[in-house]
């Protein structure tokens, strides 16, 4: 199974359950009760005559520079890949008692074995809440081993992400004792004093990658948190379900206007955004599957993207990771001497070169993978324009594991099949069930503690 499905929050289905939902939704108090950040932290704006002076700290951790300061801070809560994620839960998710496996899974997340002992709550007891956790989807020594993108035969990519299901599938080769070691752990840190906390959140924002996959989290991320802290953001991970527009029963091409949503979201919430992987995968909603549809799909998201690469100009890494069958309908109008799903295909990296003039190229061997650069064979000429990579975002064959019990399996997707047949979005199934006391010390972090003090009070 490659990652967990999640659909569309403006899916149309079961109208009056997802209005419902999308009402309860938490959004940013206004105004805010109180503000956490203390003065002169508050990026430009004037501290008023009246302010409280900041009571001098004694300590030694503060004798030392600011930028020491930083450097503890950055290896304690920095340089890693994390979660951010808002569901849709039952509120009674607390996995079955005396499961002696779930905590040495990833995040202590018991197995699909537990399908068996799920009792389904009430229909009328579900809310959303935060969740987050650090990814062991890859090595803890990925960014100094780097060989490519991730891509087919390269490293996972966010299409095969399941660290919401408890299957990451590396986190024993990370130090520490699970479930401890997938926690972020900095929730007592932002508790301890305003400076501490001003510090920090700053460090936990700017310089982890945070993975997104929830569509309705990401469609009100202005609303959920403080915009300063979406702008210090630099490195993002996106997973993006691909839809069509409906005329009555019948597809009738690519919708466009859902794949503005996450783009308009991006260009606007992430200005200082550096680094962006974006997955698309095909939604339970896809309708199209002849070629000559494809190609006008590639078309209108070649467009967007290209428009998107350009407005983005802080961007210095750009990859877009398509379906495999969508990947290789690039390639169909290509001439048969050159087309890389010939004789040259087969013998390259899955990865396309696509630069702002409209042209493409992939990488000719024996020239070595140049990621995230573009192609060593093309000229500087060639390379003027900026461009973007594209990728194919799905796994080796064989790497995908044994197959399930089909009976485990046909019951799993039965239930998780009657949760989004009812709901029509991001409802999280027997299978992602968590323990609530496990991660609520780190999902709470990605609500903005400056706006959920009161609440984070209560529960520490």
């Amino acid at each position: 199974m490659e990652g967990t499905h999640r659909e569309n929050p403006e899916d149309d289905s079961m109208v009056p359950s997802r209005a419902r939902a999308m009402k309860q939704m938490p959004r940013l108090p206004k105004p805010r009760p109180r503000d956490l950040t203390p003065f002169g932290y508050r990026d430009g704006r004037t501290d008023p005559p009246n302010s409280p002076k900041a009571f001098f700290q004694h300590c030694a951790y503060y004798k030392s520079p600011p930028e020491i300061r930083r450097c503890i801070l950055r290896l304690a809560f920095g340089d890693r890949r994390m979660h951010m994620d808002l569901s849709y839960h039952y509120t009674d998710d607390t996995p079955p008692e005396g499961n002696q496996f779930a905590n040495h899974r990833h995040c202590g997340i018991p197995g699909r074995a537990s399908i068996y002992e799920i009792k389904i709550p009430d229909e009328n007891s579900r809310l959303w809440r935060w969740w987050g956790c650090i990814c062991h989807r890859l090595p803890p020594d990925f960014d100094t081993a780097r060989t490519g993108p991730m891509t087919y035969g390269g490293p996972d990519g966010i299409w095969v992400d399941n660290c919401d299901i408890g299957e990451a599938k590396h986190c024993a080769s990370w130090p520490g004792s699970t479930p401890y070691k997938c926690h972020v752990g900095i929730i007592g840190w932002l508790l301890s004093c305003r400076q501490n906390y001003a510090e920090a959140i700053d460090v936990l924002y700017s310089t982890n990658t945070i993975i997104m996959t929830s569509e309705a989290m990401i469609c009100s991320l202005p609303r959920l948190i403080l915009p300063v802290r979406l702008a210090t953001i630099t490195s993002l991970e996106i997973s993006w379900d691909l839809k069509t527009r409906q005329k009555g029963q019948r597809p009738e091409g690519l919708d466009e206007s859902d794949l503005d949503v996450v783009l308009k979201t991006l260009s606007v919430s992430f200005p200082s955004l550096r680094r962006l992987y974006l997955s698309f995968r095909k939604s339970r909603h896809f309708r199209i599957s002849c070629t000559p549809d494809l190609q006008i799909v590639q078309t209108a998201m070649n467009t967007r993207l290209d428009d998107f690469a350009h407005n983005m100009t802080s961007l210095r890494e750009f990859a877009v990771s398509l379906p495999p069958w969508l990947f290789e309908c690039l390639f169909q109008d290509t001439p048969p001497e050159d087309s890389p799903l010939g004789h040259g295909y087969s013998k390259s990296y899955h990865q396309v070169w696509r630069s702002l003039d409209g042209k493409m190229d992939f990488i000719h061997l024996p020239y070595v993978d140049s990621y995230p650069e573009p192609p060593h064979h093309l000229t500087p000429l060639d390379t003027k324009h900026k461009g973007y990579w594209l990728l194919n975002g799905t796994r080796k064959p064989e790497e995908t594991g044994p197959a399930l019990d089909s009976l485990v399996t046909d019951q799993m997707y039965a239930f998780s099949m009657s949760v989004y047949n009812e709901f029509g979005f991001d409802v999280v199934g027997a299978d992602s069930w968590v323990d609530l006391a496990d991660i609520e010390s780190v999902a709470w972090i990605y609500s903005d503690l400056e706006d959920y003090y009161v609440a984070a009070e209560s529960t520490w």
